[in-house]
């Protein structure tokens, strides 16, 4: 089942956030945005608050269980360029995502003015790590994320 892990979640991230707000559902918490993605016996959520600064929690369920989750908070740092801009450079880079790190994005991601960065440590297991966007090599904005296994 591990072995099944990565996969999905590496899907579900590309059809959730990353694929512009597709997967967006009626929130179950007030104030919230929900995206889900389900496949077979795996089940994903995001469940975020706020807009230019945000904090959530991405849970997989595998057969309704809780099996693993990532906790991150982060945001906009500079008023230009928009956040609209930022944003959507954010989910290029995070269409990006793949097996050797399926937390966010890649390590290095670039496009014009903007460079994605993303360091981390541990494994799918247990990780902690950090994310930010250069804009003309100002930090634009910037994300810490944690999570792993659920047993």
């Amino acid at each position: 089942m591990s072995s099944q892990l990565v996969p999905f979640l590496i899907e579900a991230k590309r059809h959730a956030y990353a694929a512009g707000m597709t997967a967006s559902v009626e929130p179950l918490l007030p104030g919230s945005i929900q995206l889900e993605y389900r496949l077979g016996d795996w089940f994903y959520r995001d469940v975020y608050f706020g807009e230019e600064f945000f904090a959530g929690q991405e849970m997989v369920y595998y057969r309704n269980r809780p099996w693993w989750s990532m906790v991150y908070a982060g945001g906009v740092k500079l008023e230009e360029p928009p956040a609209g801009q930022i944003f959507q450079f954010l989910r290029q880079a995070l269409q990006q995502v793949d097996a050797q790190a399926p937390f966010r994005g890649p390590d290095s991601f670039e496009d014009g003015d903007f460079r994605y960065a993303c360091a981390w440590r541990g494994t799918v297991e247990w990780f902690e790590g950090m994310e930010v966007i250069f804009h003309r090599e100002r930090i634009a904005y910037q994300l810490t994320f944690s999570g792993g296994m659920i047993n």
